[in-house]
């Protein structure tokens, strides 16, 4: 965005940063943090909302592109996800669970509230995941 935004808005960027990431969070379901410099100073967490998004399991999208491989190898060597086969299950069935970096970077209320927003609603109306969370 450094780039994109000229010599002229330059004063203007803490303004632009956080209308996009208003937007960002909204529309894509994206959160941007700011993290300690080790490399990058800023980093996205997603959140699985992708049929909202209309993102569809053998459908190639044009912004996440194959979300299976997304969802099942890169959120999972990322450590976002966790994928395993549920145990004892014939034929077998496999689960995602959260991954360490998902539990270190959010919450599920978190999530809950983020859900909430997109549906103009309160965590509230959605008591059994709210008493979970």
């Amino acid at each position: 965005m450094l780039k994109a935004v000229n010599k002229m808005h330059r004063e203007n960027f803490p303004e632009i940063l956080r209308r996009a990431t208003e937007r960002m969070e909204l529309v894509f379901g994206l959160e941007l943090k700011e993290v300690k410099l080790s490399g990058h100073p800023y980093r996205l967490e997603t959140w699985e909302f992708l049929n909202i998004l209309g993102v569809y399991d053998r459908r190639s999208h044009f912004i996440f592109g194959e979300p299976r491989k997304l969802i099942t190898e890169d959120l999972v060597q990322e450590k976002y996800l966790e994928y395993r086969q549920v145990p004892n299950s014939d034929p077998p069935r496999y689960e995602f669970l959260w991954g360490p970096k998902a539990h270190a970077e959010t919450s599920k209320m978190k999530v809950l509230e983020f859900w909430a927003k997109v549906n103009d609603t309160v965590p509230t109306a959605f008591p059994t995941h709210y008493e979970e969370a």
